[in-house]
């Protein structure tokens, strides 16, 4: 893909999208399970109370290839145009993906709130986790994305703390908790990087 004739917009709308789409395979009504243990996150007796919130993210994701690929034919063959009218259809196709997957968070709620063989300390510290879901499923598919464009890119962000790499956790007293390593990606950090930015703080 070029950047002749694309604006920066269009071309991060591109790359973002393009992380996303994995979501429409990995929240799959066969793949969402194993999906969300690879997060961290178990739920006994499964996530059937949120299912038609996964199901949304899974098919607004799934909407995203179409557009992605009018919007790189269109950079490919230097058309202003296209670009302008498909950039703006990846914009909102985008934000209605993040939209479905800020609403998994009332949805998972739910399920927490229903599952039964808990205890009040796994059903709070499960409700805090799955508040926390959103933004640790957006961290893995970025992450995931640049691993796949560049390691070095994910070391060096790794060096300068934007992306964590934190240990897995084992607690013997909680068979909720899952011990997985996982990678969080800190994009506030990006202001202290640049002496520039404190200046203007």
């Amino acid at each position: 893909m070029t950047a002749s004739r694309a604006g920066t917009v269009e071309l991060v709308a591109c790359e973002i999208a393009t992380a996303l789409q994995p979501l429409e395979q990995h929240l799959s009504a066969d793949r969402r399970i194993e999906f969300f243990q690879d997060l961290g996150l178990w739920l006994p007796g499964g996530l059937d109370d949120a299912a038609g919130a996964i199901g949304t993210v899974a098919v607004q994701a799934a909407g995203l290839s179409p557009i992605i690929l009018r919007l790189s034919a269109a950079i490919q063959g230097g058309q202003p145009g296209p670009i302008i009218q498909e950039g703006g259809a990846l914009l909102g196709a985008l934000k209605e993906v993040l939209t479905a997957i800020t609403e998994l968070r009332p949805a998972l709620d739910t399920a927490v709130a229903n599952a039964s063989a808990l205890t009040d300390a796994q059903r709070t510290r499960l409700r805090a986790e799955m508040e926390q879901l959103p933004k640790r499923l957006l961290d893995y598919v970025l992450i995931t994305y640049l691993e796949g464009k560049s390691t070095g890119v994910v070391e060096a962000l790794t060096m300068v703390g934007i992306i964590e790499d934190l240990p897995a956790f084992f607690d013997p007293n909680d068979f909720t908790v899952l011990p997985v390593r996982r990678k969080v990606l800190h994009l506030d950090r990006l202001l202290t990087l640049h002496p520039g930015f404190a200046n203007h703080s």
